[in-house]
């Protein structure tokens, strides 16, 4: 509960209304929770905004390379330390970010 109480009073997570602006739901306007611990009743259309600042552990710097390519497979040969797909902490530094870029 104090992470969440600390959050709130720093900005981290806020309440605002959601509008859809080329297919993306937006914070229109954004009020920071009642301070101390108070309640905060959700209306039709708003949304809880949870901000988190995150770091991702550090890799190899090896490419990603293909080894094949086929109608139904693709193999390729990645340092070990970097993950196939987002998953837990990485969201950036994975095998087909690096592929697609």
């Amino acid at each position: 509960r104090a992470y969440y109480e600390e959050a709130c009073t720093d900005g981290r997570i806020l309440i605002g209304t959601q509008s859809s602006q080329s297919g993306l739901k937006r914070p229109r306007t954004l009020t920071s929770p009642p301070e101390g611990g108070g309640t905060h009743i959700l209306k039709d259309g708003e949304a809880i905004y949870h901000y988190v600042h995150r770091h991702e552990p550090p890799s190899l710097d090896t490419p990603v390379r293909l080894i094949a390519v086929r109608d139904d497979v693709v193999a390729a040969c990645k340092p070990a330390s970097v993950p196939v797909h987002a998953a837990g902490q990485y969201r950036r530094n994975t095998a087909l970010v690096r592929l697609s870029s």
